[in-house]
């Protein structure tokens, strides 16, 4: 049973540990630690080692599971007078943001030398509350809803320390706050393994793309049965012909029963995603159809792309989209990735400024080299494994991500 007071508030979170029945107490953040900042830093105090001295976009880098750029430091001898005024960061308090992309958290794990920007970032002085916990809590919709409320605006604008001190938090006992904390640092170490796993899979692809697909007669990795023979040069306009897609957007219906192959159906890697539907039109895709991207924004990394249509009657090609149809027999997954390697060269063909398009000569006159079409099945096969087992991690973190999300909206009131 959840526990609500009289006017209907809940007391306690949907989803709890076994043990704990206490109410939470929700209060004020500022009624449960000090909040502040720091003795200003100067910029011509900024020093290339030292300190490490933290701004809000540096937060956000580290939220975000990113490098700091152009990382910035203050002499020890700057970092001691000042703390001797504004107190040193200890494990365990946390630093917020308070401008441009505001409300995000950053927990101090140690007591290393750490110092930020006065203004840009808030100080919580925790010490008696779990840190983990209070972190999690500026994770929550909760914390972003009190965002919304008091800058109309989300994320972007001011969270101020006025504003933290009124920020409403509800907490359980010190127990419970380490046992949600733990939880959700193993969800993040899970996520973290999957990150690592997956960039690691991604260089593979990236190897073995590099080295089974060939600018010469030989390429530089092959299958054993296959070393002898020779891959043939051609150009796409000896393999297949070509056709334009046109343009059906007046067309798209949320009740059709077709799939609309626009720009953004292609991804970078060569995977096809469509989000449009329209009703039946007199022209579909066949199966193997290879589609390619025709056009995109100035220095995109669209153009060129190309994927392959799955399925009879299903697929309508939208404007800016071409379609080649194989007219020998051919794998039409080993040409399309070999397309996808290709991105130097339909970069350079691409004409246009804010947007850039290719032609029907510039993708047709692209020259290949193709072995015999045993080969082509087991190069694309490879690499469609390898693929295969990248999507499934793929998945697994975005569940992860909603076991996540979900435990975040259940678990904290």
């Amino acid at each position: 049973m959840i526990k609500a007071d009289k006017e209907g508030q809940r007391k306690a979170p949907i989803l709890r540990f076994k043990g704990f029945t206490d109410d939470w107490e929700q209060r004020e953040l500022g009624q449960l630690m000090e909040i502040g900042s720091v003795k200003r830093i100067h910029m011509n105090e900024w020093k290339n080692t030292g300190v490490p001295f933290f701004r809000a976009r540096d937060i956000v880098a580290k939220f975000n599971n990113k490098k700091i750029s152009d990382s910035i430091y203050i002499s020890e001898e700057t970092y001691n007078s000042n703390i001797l005024k504004s107190g040193k960061v200890k494990k365990g308090q946390l630093l917020i943001t308070g401008v441009g992309t505001i409300g995000i958290p950053y927990l101090i794990t140690d007591d290393s030398p750490l110092y930020f920007k006065d203004g840009n970032v808030i100080w919580l002085k925790n010490n008696n509350y779990d840190g983990n916990f209070i972190f999690y809590f500026f994770t929550t919709n909760l914390f972003k809803n009190y965002l919304f409320k008091i800058t109309g605006t989300g994320t972007v604008g001011t969270y101020t320390i006025e504003n933290a001190k009124k920020t409403p938090i509800s907490t359980p006992q010190i127990n419970e706050q380490i046992k949600i904390g733990k939880l959700f640092n193993i969800l993040e170490n899970l996520l973290a393994l999957y990150d690592r796993k997956l960039k690691l899979l991604s260089q593979v692809k990236k190897y073995f793309l590099d080295n089974l697909f060939a600018e010469k007669e030989y390429p530089n990795l092959r299958f054993k049965y296959f070393k002898k023979d020779k891959w043939e040069k051609t150009s796409l306009n000896s393999i297949v012909t070509y056709s334009n897609g046109k343009a059906h957007e007046k067309e798209i219906n949320n009740k059709g029963n077709l799939d609309l192959v626009m720009m953004n159906s292609i991804t970078t890697g060569g995977r096809l995603i469509t989000k449009k539907k329209i009703l039946s039109p007199q022209d579909t895709l066949n199966k193997n159809d290879i589609v390619i991207v025709l056009s995109d924004i100035a220095k995109g990394e669209l153009i060129g792309k190309s994927s392959v249509i799955p399925c009879d009657n299903q697929y309508v090609l939208n404007q800016r989209i071409g379609c080649l149809h194989p007219t020998l027999n051919i794998d039409s997954f080993f040409v399309s990735k070999y397309i996808n390697q290709k991105n130097r060269y339909f970069k350079s063909h691409a004409a246009g400024t804010s947007q850039i398009n290719l032609s029907r000569s510039d993708v047709l006159n692209c020259t290949i080299y193709i072995p015999k079409v045993d080969e082509q099945h087991c190069v694309s096969n490879f690499i469609i494994n390898v693929e295969k087992i990248i999507n499934f991690y793929e998945y697994k973190k975005r569940h992860i991500i909603q076991i996540k999300n979900i435990l975040l909206n259940t678990m904290f009131i």
